[in-house]
């Protein structure tokens, strides 16, 4: 794990949007007093700091009081094109490998992101 967190240019990017179509707003709706978004990022900082919630411009206000409140950085760009959103932020932030999470897994398991980009750095993709 302590090499994971020595990298530079490697982001986590986490894609967050409040307006789902079948849940609006889940990814700030809260399990036991925390939002779904802080357990998550709260779980993927235990190996990796740079952690960074990229957000479509539709309603984003709620998402980036939640980042400003959680001293989280974050990145607001287009709503059609997610490629572009991810591609203007990892410019912003100098990031060269980027680590992509959706926003509503709050149970992901940090292992698996960890081995994937394990294997990732030592180019071991099959």
């Amino acid at each position: 794990m302590g090499k994971l967190k020595e990298i530079n240019n490697l982001n986590i990017i986490i894609q967050a949007r409040f307006n789902s179509s079948r849940l609006k707003g889940k990814i700030l709706k809260k399990i036991n007093n925390k939002e779904v978004l802080l357990i998550m990022i709260e779980r993927l900082k235990k190996f990796r700091s740079n952690i960074i919630v990229n957000i479509s411009k539709k309603n984003p206000y709620k998402i980036i009081n939640f980042c400003k409140r959680n001293k989280i950085k974050y990145f607001v760009g287009s709503d059609n094109n997610v490629l572009k959103r991810y591609y203007d932020c990892a410019t912003k932030f100098k990031t060269k490998i980027i680590v992509r999470i959706p926003s509503d897994c709050p149970l992901i398991d940090t292992k698996i992101v960890e081995k994937g980009m394990k294997l990732f750095l030592n180019k071991k993709y099959s």
